[in-house]
């Protein structure tokens, strides 16, 4: 029987939910950081998202580091475009 996940960020704007197989939780949180990524209008945004998540991208680092290290790549980068 696979291990279930079932969390969530910070109530409120920039919110995460995964709920599933932890196997599938890096992909889930890949998704879902691509896609609220991609709504982000400037740095705070960028920056509330990590924050309102925190606890969510810390399980993310202790069960998959390489999926955590591009999340956060992706973060730098999207940071990186508002600096234009």
């Amino acid at each position: 029987q696979p291990k279930k996940v079932a969390m969530s960020g910070k109530v409120g704007e920039w919110q995460i939910n995964v709920t599933g197989d932890e196997s599938d939780f890096p992909l889930a949180m890949k998704t879902g950081v691509e896609l609220i990524l991609g709504m982000t209008k400037n740095v705070d945004d960028v920056k509330a998202i990590y924050r309102n998540n925190k606890t969510m991208f810390e399980k993310l680092k202790t069960l998959d580091k390489e999926s955590y290290d591009s999340i956060m790549g992706d973060f730098k980068t999207k940071q990186e475009s508002f600096k234009d």
